[in-house]
């Protein structure tokens, strides 16, 4: 072969590479555009396709794992996350995502360890807070602070654990929330003391975030602890509101469609809120009463429809947050909400509850699961 011949080859060899890294950045504009229009099926093709063009692009593979998960594909997930992690042993945001799916596959051994991910890596966990050797015996006799972790769902969620804390024997235990939430703790008998992030604790006491509790304890879909009720109402706001409720006819039906307004502009596979409108069959149905637990974000959409349900103007605004709302879900025969932290208070105060999760939902509530 001559070298002009040579030269040409070289060139179109040139082209040929230009031509499909062209390819490859269309494709990949087109798949994360699609991910943002909720299309994750479709977005998960264009990976593949991404994948049999380039099959070394370790971002090619999280983000196939990241809508097959979306798609409801855990166990095709696992393999690709398990991927990344082969050829990037340290990747954080893929250990996590393996993490959530494990756990919503039900293999707690695995996804508690590996939840651990949740703050960057397990060495910046342990390194900050010294849990890793913990186990139950660790608390007997010790002064615990409980750490929130996240959202307010996630902080009453977690709050089940407290009490397995206590009967470890912990001789004492403080549970760090945002100060909003002070007044409702407090309530809690299991709890010594409902601290703020802002409040000196002695130097020996055992510091553990919320969520490490279940790897501690072992925690499998099994033994997941149910001390129902650990959360409860103000007795003052509970007579209150069962006067005030003594009026609502029929079955009495607590609704909330709404988490806040970030989550809403998410992909609609795992957007935790439903249309007001949702309700508007049920709120025809007699001796049926719809009464609105709808707080901030989506309540403007009672606006058009208010005479349909029961609003209480001003819950929560004089005693602290929940307070009014916790007192008042007691009168109520049924709670039905989005999957928003109403959720998780209905259940610690033992409301019956039906929770409208999204398609791909998140991995505490399982997979195929009717209830919880």
């Amino acid at each position: 072969m001559t070298h002009k011949h040579l030269f040409l080859r070289f060139v179109c060899m040139l082209i040929c590479v230009g031509m499909q890294a062209h390819d490859l950045r269309d494709i990949k504009r087109e798949a994360h555009q699609t991910i943002k229009q909720g299309n994750m099926q479709q977005a998960a093709d264009l990976f593949a396709h991404m994948h049999a063009i380039d099959p070394d692009d370790t971002a090619v593979w999280y983000n196939m794992a990241y809508c097959l998960v979306r798609c409801n594909r855990h166990k095709q997930a696992v393999q690709w996350y398990q991927k990344v992690l082969e050829r990037n042993p340290d990747d954080e945001m893929a250990m996590f995502g393996l993490a959530k799916t494990l756990l919503a596959l039900g293999d707690y051994e695995r996804g508690l360890q590996l939840f651990e991910w949740r703050y960057g890596s397990c060495q910046a966990m342990h390194k900050r807070y010294k849990v890793f050797d913990l186990t139950p015996a660790s608390f007997a006799g010790k002064e615990v602070v409980l750490i929130s972790e996240w959202g307010i769902g996630d902080m009453i969620m977690s709050l089940r654990y407290v009490q397995q804390v206590k009967e470890a024997g912990a001789t004492r235990i403080l549970v760090q929330a945002s100060p909003a939430l002070v007044p409702l703790l407090s309530l809690c008998p299991y709890i010594d003391q409902v601290i703020t992030p802002e409040t000196w604790v002695p130097a020996h006491t055992i510091d553990v975030p919320l969520f490490c509790l279940p790897r501690i304890f072992g925690t499998t879909p099994e033994t997941i602890p149910t001390p129902i009720p650990y959360l409860y109402a103000d007795e003052a706001l509970r007579a209150e509101w069962h006067a005030t409720c003594a009026e609502l006819k029929g079955v009495r039906v607590g609704i909330c469609w709404s988490s806040n307004k970030i989550n809403r502009s998410a992909p609609a596979c795992v957007r935790r809120t439903i249309p007001l409108a949702t309700f508007d069959l049920l709120s025809t149905l007699p001796d049926v009463t719809l009464v609105s637990l709808q707080k901030g974000d989506g309540e403007h959409e009672l606006a058009t429809c208010a005479d349909r349900y029961v609003v209480f103007d001003h819950l929560d605004d004089e005693h602290g947050a929940f307070m009014d709302t916790v007192a008042l879900m007691k009168e109520l025969d049924l709670i039905i909400t989005a999957d928003t932290s109403i959720a998780h208070i209905a259940g610690a105060l033992g409301c019956p509850t039906w929770v409208l999760v999204p398609y791909a939902a998140d991995w505490r509530w399982f997979l195929e699961r009717s209830d919880s």
